[in-house]
């Protein structure tokens, strides 16, 4: 869990460990790790729904918050970037 927080980080240094040690101890719960698990292995099915969430997502354009960036792990994994004419429009 720490890598999830220094991954691309500039300063390291500068990130209290507080956030991983309470994603950590979130993690030893029962039954959380099981959870975990169905949400990744749930994650399969969502390459398929893409042209959907894409069609629903430009049809009703709900203010959405983007979380990650370029040097996020998740960003790499999600596929190729949308072509300009699906981007979300921006809410200032």
């Amino acid at each position: 869990m720490r890598g999830m927080y220094l991954y691309g980080a500039k300063n390291p240094e500068l990130i209290s460990p507080n956030n991983w040690k309470s994603d950590f101890g979130f993690m030893e719960r029962p039954n959380a790790r099981r959870v975990q698990l169905d949400l990744f292995y749930d994650y399969r099915t969502n390459v398929g729904l893409y042209s959907k969430w894409q069609a629903f997502l430009k049809t009703r354009q709900p203010k959405t918050v983007r979380q990650g960036g370029k040097r996020t792990p998740e960003t790499k994994l999600a596929g190729p970037e949308c072509p300009d004419p699906q981007q979300p429009r921006k809410f200032p």
